[in-house]
């Protein structure tokens, strides 16, 4: 049954983005969360990770280069 569900989720929803005016708030508030989560994930699992694997230096310093590479 469960595979019928997930075969079934696909043709919905491409149905539902291809037929469906999205709205913008709706779609703000979606990738807000999205933004949240994926913030949530590298804070929470990959940077104690990270640590354990280097050390806190080569970690602070990963950082600060992936900041200024988005930035610039």
């Amino acid at each position: 049954m469960q595979r019928f569900v997930v075969w079934l989720e696909h043709p919905l929803g491409n149905f539902n983005c291809t037929f469906r005016k999205t709205n913008n708030i709706v779609l703000s508030a979606v990738m807000g969360i999205a933004g949240g989560l994926m913030l949530s994930v590298v804070t929470f699992d990959l940077i104690p990770e990270a640590i354990i694997m280097a050390d806190i230096e080569v970690v602070l310093i990963g950082i600060i280069f992936g900041v200024l590479f988005i930035s610039f």
